[in-house]
């Protein structure tokens, strides 16, 4: 069996943009940065112009995962006493902690990237006021927990960044 070497095409991000040529079927083509290195990679379909194709892999998300599965870290957001609306903005932390100081409603904005599809409240003191969650938030049997004066643990997952997520209670009322 003979040996065969493949050497997919690689240019920075300015020249794909500036062909904008069209990749063969499964044929493979990587962007990369000044220094050579591959930071995303597209698999053409032989008719679509690279700019109009997807991202197959973002090598640059796929290290940011590995190393947060790797480490452990999760990035955090400490809220304090929230008494207005709040937006909890997920490409800062997908563990939010707050205490609610009164009837407030959330929105939740998650990143693009994907890199935020669980988001985790730890929330104080929201069962003496009237909390309003997204209505993309699809709790078990259409309704939201009743929240306690002490600490509530809310768990949201979302599979489509963030268009619609599902809301599960994981602890109510920790003394």
């Amino acid at each position: 069996m003979a040996n065969v070497t493949i050497r997919p095409r690689r240019d920075t991000t300015a020249n794909w943009e500036l062909y904008n040529p069209i990749l063969a079927d499964k044929e493979m083509a990587f962007e990369v940065v000044a220094t050579g290195s591959p930071v995303k990679m597209k698999i053409g379909d032989g008719y679509t112009a690279w700019t109009s194709l997807d991202y197959a892999v973002d090598f640059q998300t796929i290290e940011t995962l590995v190393t947060k599965a790797t480490t452990g870290a999760e990035d955090f957001q400490a809220l304090g006493t929230l008494t207005t609306a709040t937006t909890i903005d997920c490409s800062l932390g997908a563990v939010v902690t707050a205490t609610i100081g009164a009837s407030l409603a959330f929105t939740f904005t998650a990143n693009s990237d994907g890199l935020c599809r669980t988001l985790t409240l730890k929330l104080t003191n929201a069962g003496s006021y009237v909390i309003t969650f997204p209505t993309s938030v699809k709790w078990a049997y259409n309704t939201a927990p009743t929240l306690s004066t002490y600490t509530d643990i809310l768990t949201f997952i979302t599979t489509d960044n963030g268009v619609s997520w599902i809301g599960m209670p994981n602890v109510l009322g920790v003394q």
